[in-house]
């Protein structure tokens, strides 16, 4: 008897008995690339799908509610992520959210490549040393500035476009190495902040378009030739 009380007590006892779960949840690992090329100032964010400055002022100026900016800085949220941008539309003053290195960037519908004023061909492009455009003269920040015929190849655009980011994500890894002794992976967002203060990167838009047709010479009769 005492045998089956003992048993029958070790049944209703592993019968009540609660599998108990834990779950395990990892935390988000920090994107510090993503951090570095956005602006994290409570700045507006634009999405564009393309370099053309006309879209990009006008949905700025339908959010900011006015005719006419001289410069301001917003997110452009691209296929390349948040990038820290900004955008001049000169009305009355002289826009000057522009500051530092400026580089540009022409691709025509020939799919050449014009890196200030040189002739580059897309297949040398990645091996060309992009990361001394982000130390020079002492300039803290390296504004991109592209402009693109509607023809031309996307992929060159994308090439371009990531060959920049990619070199500065690699400048800022040397400049975390020299700064903090340690990967920029290892690093909390005060010191990143730190080295976007000593080097940023961003995209720069210009209201005027280099593709528009050249104004016409005004024909001899309609020139008022009253003095």
């Amino acid at each position: 008897m005492k045998i089956f009380l003992l048993f029958l007590s070790l049944f209703l006892l592993c019968s009540c008995k609660k599998e108990v779960k834990t779950a395990i949840t990892e935390e988000p690992t920090f994107d510090y690339k993503a951090y570095l090329l956005k602006n994290d100032e409570n700045v507006l964010s634009v999405e564009i799908s393309n370099f053309d400055s006309e879209p990009i002022i006008k949905e700025l100026k339908k959010i900011l509610n006015t005719s006419c900016f001289d410069g301001i800085k917003f997110n452009a949220v691209t296929k390349y992520g948040i990038i820290n941008s900004s955008v001049s539309q000169f009305c009355e003053n002289t826009a000057v959210c522009a500051r530092g290195f400026g580089v540009t960037v022409i691709i025509n519908r020939d799919n050449q490549i014009l890196l200030d004023e040189e002739l580059v061909h897309i297949d040398n492009f990645q091996y060309l040393e992009i990361e001394n455009y982000f130390n020079r003269f002492d300039k803290k920040n390296c504004y991109l500035t592209i402009y693109n015929d509607k023809y031309a190849n996307q992929e060159i655009v994308d090439t371009v476009v990531q060959s920049f980011i990619s070199s500065y994500i690699r400048y800022t890894e040397k400049l975390s190495k020299k700064n903090f002794y340690q990967p920029l992976r290892n690093l909390n967002s005060r010191e990143l902040d730190s080295l976007k203060n000593i080097s940023s990167f961003y995209f720069h838009f210009k209201e005027e378009n280099i593709y528009s047709p050249a104004p016409t010479v005004p024909a001899a009769s309609e020139i008022n030739n009253e003095f």
